[in-house]
């Protein structure tokens, strides 16, 4: 279908319907593309977030197990004699451990980071993509209007 308007010198310009269909229909398909990498990407979250919850609240029962054995140590009376209390004493890990559990967090925070920059210069690459084709599909439609264009200018 072809449709016409008057422009300002009184001459006929048309375009044909069916290229813009085109474009759109390319552009529908591109997004439809894009929601499923975004829904894949959703669900991955949801399951890494489900597991987290899962970590978090046994963290947390063992928490609470660890504040009611230190409460039941605290109300035992310990015996008066020094070398007894020194042994009774809770002994928190060395600091050298403490400084090898925080540089392997360190480590796995590294780590995620690469993942999740490796999948944002991913997605970038596809964006581009995306891009360059539904160029391409618009000017090929532009250079056939043109054409078109053109030859019914000369009849």
């Amino acid at each position: 279908a072809v449709v016409s308007t008057q422009s300002t010198g009184g001459e006929q310009a048309g375009f044909d319907v069916r290229y813009l269909l085109k474009a759109s229909e390319v552009e529908k398909e591109r997004l439809f593309e894009l929601t499923e990498m975004l829904n894949e990407r959703v669900s991955a979250l949801e399951g890494e977030m489900a597991e987290k919850d899962v970590n978090v609240r046994r963290f947390n029962r063992q928490i609470i197990e660890l504040e009611k054995i230190i409460e039941n140590l605290k109300t035992k009376k310990l015996p008066r004699c020094d070398g007894c209390n020194a042994k009774a004493t809770i002994t928190y890990p060395p600091d050298e451990s403490r400084v090898d559990i925080l540089e392997d967090e360190v480590e796995v925070l590294k780590d995620h980071l690469d993942a999740v920059t490796e999948e944002r210069k991913a997605d970038l690459t596809k964006y581009k993509g995306l891009l360059e084709q539904s160029r391409g599909v618009f000017l090929a439609a532009l250079k056939q209007y043109q054409v078109e264009a053109g030859k019914g200018q000369s009849c």
